[in-house]
């Protein structure tokens, strides 16, 4: 994994900002860079027509600072309803962007709304989570991908990834466990999972052979739902989300998404 900004990533990152900044955009860009940065030097304009270029100081974490503003600023171009030729020009930009930050094997890569950047992460886990995110709700999906952003994303928030996790597990688990409750939380849905345990069970066999009671996943709901020490604020046991604690959250989101979207949690027989 390549951390920072070597000669060899430098430049092709500087040229994808020289196309991606347009006059155009340059103003809210600029606006939004100087904000992020405490800096007001952050462009000069260069030899292309209609573009800009980096200011040559500007590199490492401020460089994919721009380069993460980028991608917000002109995400809205990804909708369906904009113009072809610019809806294509950034269909094309991303995925060079993202072709660049592979082949680096760069600790950044493009984000699953391709509106900003996520440190990388294992593969195999990254590729559970597209899975997820793919066949989950849509409404789940999308907090599972905020959570993700959040945890992962270039400027982390752990107190917001927790909270999206949770979001993404209560739209997952109170359509399959009470559909019908007026104003459902997770809190809700898990008092209810606790009050019919004997009707739930998970797929997997435990090891009588049986299918696994429903114990495992209200322990894990549970985990997920107390553990947000930062809900009430002012409490006694009332704290700030670490980091560690937001990834391990988005992670155990991301299993129980997909248990309970795929069927892996079921009334018992």
């Amino acid at each position: 994994m390549v951390e920072g900004t070597p000669d060899f990533l430098l430049k092709p990152l500087r040229v994808w900002l020289v196309h991606a900044v347009t006059l155009r955009d340059l103003i809210d860009l600029k606006r939004s860079l100087e904000l992020r940065l405490w800096r007001n030097d952050i462009f000069q304009m260069g030899g292309v027509t209609g573009t800009a270029i980096m200011d040559v100081l500007l590199e490492g974490e401020e460089l994919f600072e721009a380069v993460d503003a980028a991608l917000d600023l002109h995400n809205w171009l990804l909708a369906s309803d904009v113009e072809p030729d610019s809806h294509q020009w950034w269909v094309w930009m991303a995925r060079d962007l993202m072709m660049i930050l592979d082949e680096a094997h760069s600790e950044w890569e493009v984000n699953h709304l391709v509106n900003g950047l996520v440190r990388r992460v294992d593969p195999t886990a990254a590729q559970a989570v597209a899975a997820v995110v793919k066949d989950a709700s849509a409404d789940a999906s999308a907090h599972l991908s905020k959570a993700w952003d959040k945890a992962y994303g270039f400027r982390p928030d752990p107190g917001d990834a927790y909270s999206e996790a949770v979001k993404a597990v209560e739209a997952a688990v109170i359509p399959v466990t009470i559909p019908r409750s007026g104003k459902p939380t997770l809190g809700t849905a898990l008092k209810h999972l606790e009050d019919t345990e004997s009707q739930w069970s998970l797929v997997i066999d435990d090891k009588t052979g049986q299918p696994t009671p429903a114990r495992v996943v209200i322990g894990l709901i549970d985990l997920l739902w107390h553990g947000q020490r930062n809900r009430h604020a002012g409490g006694p046991t009332t704290k700030p989300i670490s980091q560690e604690t937001a990834e391990a959250a988005v992670h155990a989101a991301v299993t129980l998404v997909q248990w309970f979207t795929s069927g892996a949690i079921r009334k018992a027989p």
